[in-house]
Parts: C-alpha cells; structure tokens; sequence
C-alpha cells in the first residue's frame, strides 16, 4: 500500500494502523512533500517504516518498492 503521511481525516500512520489490523502482513511506503521537522509528532507505526519524499520519481518508487517487497 501507498499512502501520504498527512492527510485531512487521519494520518498515514494511522490508516496502516487500522489496515494491518485487517491485513498484518500487508508492506506499506509512506509519502509525504512535508519536512522532517512537519513531521514530528507524526510517529511511524513500525520501526523502519518506509518514507518516500515527494517529488517522487520512477526510480525512487521502483526502489521503495523492492525494498518493501524484500522485507520479511
């Protein structure tokens, strides 16, 4: 799954909350334009939680992607 970070009804962090409820397994790439310092107090659902930055290219989503696939 692909989701922004901060969106106008909830978070990012907490849509994959509520889906891994559903699907546990499920790999998911946070996106987001904001800064690190807009994300503070933003906290990842999981340790290593995948953030790509907008602009997001082919090659940063296809290595997102991978890297999300190989994860266990």
């Amino acid at each position: 799954m692909l989701t922004d970070v901060i969106m106008p009804q909830m978070s990012g962090w907490e849509l994959a909350e509520k889906v891994r409820e559903l699907r546990p397994g499920l790999r998911i790439i946070f996106t987001s334009g904001y800064t690190d310092d807009t994300l503070v107090g933003h906290k990842p659902p999981a340790e290593g939680a995948i953030l790509l930055e907008k602009p997001v290219t082919a090659e940063n989503l296809v290595i997102a992607v991978r890297a999300a696939l190989d994860r266990v």
